[in-house]
């Protein structure tokens, strides 16, 4: 009868224990999961944040190279010299020469006619040969207004140019899996070129031909490279630009590192993206042994044909530790929670045994509390010995308590001399912030004072060239005015009265005179030509060094940009650490708020020391009450809990 409530009793202690235990198990399981998903989150937020960054700098940086070679274009149009063979017939070749030398960058420079046939090239004798540029030429020569665009230079096109540029240009097409491109084993003699165009125009308009000048982007690596150190988040950041899925220069390391993967393939789950005129984002396999996070955009030519596509991509390597250590932590989360449901079921399993020990020990142990009813008479008088040690005790605790409530609030007036501090800190954060938004827009002024400083460049020489046929009519003037006196002479000459002899002395002075008018215009006309070489001359270098500071200009932009960006990013952390700084204070006030508490209630505890003297005479009735207890003890011995 005894031995079956005590076995319920064991059952109902090992139920609620386990259910006890699958509550913590499950929150810590389900915390972990949380955790983890919330980091992979934030690492694909960060991963796509730096892809998105590096593939619109990559964007801007061609878009920059194709300005520049517009505006390379649209000077080297309006120099006189390139005017001048078009209009007669002159050889240009020189001054494409002198200019390809000034400014490096331009890999391609010509100059075609009317028929789009070329005219002269820099580095190159050949010409006569018919240009397209993927229709380039033909737009620039249609709508007479500069034009700039990616395009595909074809192999006959650049049979003209310098060996060095076509070595270039050459490259062979590596196999590479995930492609099955056909032109695999095959070499790509074909450039990817960033060109600018410009109509050559003479004094009235007419389209005379076109400046060309190209950046070849084969073996190019300058825009990739740039995007590559730009890299943030502490990833690194790989970018390529492919002529129609191969790549002609790219960051990526060829299989086994080392050498760059120049040559090798876009997949062919990119490239059906590509040609369909869409851009790929997601998981990518890229140089035919790397998986990473990617962008490809599309980049098209004049016609809007798809030719070419920017990439930028981050390996999986770089997030693939962080991956394993989550799935570890996730791992030793499950192990814990296992062992939490386990640990307590066999301690709860013990402990049930531990009761049958108890019901047989009960009865012993009311015996022995007779016993300590007795012994606590002796310790009754042990107790007032202590309870006068307890009241040093809480005199000493008392002072300790003070003390620590004074340097709590020397504490608390520093913090508040912190917060004022940092204050001042966070409103000169704030004004640097607005020095350098109003230091970027100056920049910006400076900027468009260059472009304006360009129109009024072209206002100038088209001045020049005013003045010039101004000069030249004159001339023209003078020389028909002496024939016509050079005529009368001749017919006044058979005259023999008086007054034709007087008339043709008349004559021959107004000749002489006219002779002497057009050798001193032909002097002044000379004197016109130099003056206006020499301001052509400074006014082309002074174009250069337009074209330069408009370039530094957009560079120190964009610094400004970035600058601005961290001064903004600074504010914000001293913000969150003002914010910080309050919630200390607010901390430190509670703790010398629960300090003085605590100095009530060591007071307290002395009332209490001294109440334990009235305590010790009630030690008596206490030991008739444990008799009593003993008795049922030994009573719930026999009867254990339903």
């Amino acid at each position: 009868m005894q031995a079956r409530p005590a076995r319920r009793f064991r059952s109902r202690i090992l139920i609620l224990v386990a259910a006890a235990s699958l509550v913590p198990a499950a929150l810590l399981l389900g915390i972990s999961l949380y955790l983890n998903g919330l980091v992979q989150r934030q690492m694909d937020r960060e991963v796509d944040e730096a892809l998105s960054l590096a593939i619109n700098l990559e964007q801007a940086l061609i878009d920059a190279s194709l300005v520049r070679m517009r505006d390379r274009a649209v000077a080297l149009a309006a120099h006189p010299a390139v005017v001048a063979a078009l209009a007669g017939g002159g050889d240009p070749g020189p001054i494409l020469d002198d200019f390809q030398r000034a400014l490096p960058g331009a890999d391609l420079i010509a100059v075609v006619g009317p028929d789009g046939r070329v005219v002269a090239r820099a580095g190159a004798q050949a010409s006569g040969e018919r240009l397209s540029y993927g229709g380039l030429v033909d737009l620039v020569l249609s709508s007479a207004a500069p034009v700039h665009s990616p395009v595909v230079i074809t192999a006959e096109e650049l049979a003209g140019e310098p060996a060095g540029i076509q070595a270039q240009v050459r490259m062979p097409v590596i196999e590479t899996p995930g492609s099955a491109d056909p032109r695999t084993g095959q070499v790509l003699d074909e450039a990817l070129a960033l060109v600018g165009a410009a109509p050559v125009r003479d004094e009235g308009g007419r389209v005379l031909g076109a400046v060309l000048v190209s950046d070849i982007l084969n073996n190019d690596h300058a825009i990739v490279d740039e995007v590559l150190q730009r890299s943030t988040h502490g990833l690194r950041v790989d970018a390529s630009i492919a002529l129609d899925g191969i790549r002609v220069t790219t960051t990526v390391p060829a299989v086994g590192g080392g050498r760059r993967a120049v040559g090798t393939l876009y997949s062919d789950v990119v490239m059906e993206r590509l040609r369909s005129g869409q851009e790929y984002r997601g998981r990518a396999l890229v140089g035919g042994w790397q998986w990473q996070r990617t962008i490809y955009v599309p980049l098209r030519d004049p016609s809007g044909q798809v030719i070419a596509a920017p990439f930028v991509g981050i390996p999986e390597a770089a997030f693939a530790q962080l991956a394993r250590t989550t799935s570890v932590s996730t791992g030793v989360a499950l192990l814990f929670a296992v062992l939490s449901v386990a640990g307590p079921i066999l301690v709860a399993h013990r402990f049930a045994d531990r009761l049958r020990q108890r019901d047989e020990g009960l009865a012993g142990l009311a015996a022995e509390i007779q016993g300590a009813s007795d012994a606590l008479a002796r310790d009754g008088r042990k107790a007032w010995t202590a309870a006068d040690d307890a009241r040093a005790a809480a005199e000493e605790a008392l002072r300790a308590t003070e003390q620590a409530g004074e340097s709590t609030g020397a504490a608390r007036g520093r913090m508040r001399e912190l917060e004022v501090t940092l204050a001042r800190v966070n409103a000169g954060t704030d004004e640097q912030t607005r020095t350098l938004r109003h230091a970027a827009r100056i920049v910006a002024l400076v900027s468009q004072a260059v472009q304006e400083s360009r129109s009024s460049f072209n206002a100038v020489l088209e001045a020049l060239r005013a003045v010039m046929a101004a000069a030249q009519q004159g001339r023209q003037d003078v020389l028909r005015a002496a024939g016509a006196l050079e005529l009368l002479r001749l017919e006044a000459e058979p005259a023999e009265s008086g007054e034709g002899a007087s008339r043709l002395d008349r004559l021959i002075d107004d000749l002489e005179q006219a002779g002497r008018a057009v050798a001193e215009c032909d002097a002044a006309l000379e004197e016109i030509v130099s003056r206006i070489d020499e301001a052509t001359e400074r006014l082309w270098a002074l174009a250069a060094i337009m074209n330069e500071s408009g370039a530094r200009a957009g560079a120190v932009s964009q610094q400004m940009a970035d600058l601005t960006q961290v001064a903004e990013e600074t504010a914000e952390r001293l913000r969150a650490t003002t914010e910080a700084t309050r919630e200390v204070i607010s901390a430190v006030e509670a703790v010398a708020g629960d300090i003085s508490a605590g100095v009530g209630l060591v007071r307290r505890a002395r009332t209490h020391v001294d109440a334990a003297a009235e305590a010790h005479r009630r030690l008596d009735q206490l030991a008739e009450r444990i008799q009593e207890l003993a008795r049922q003890l030994a009573e719930s011995a026999t009867h254990p809990p339903q």
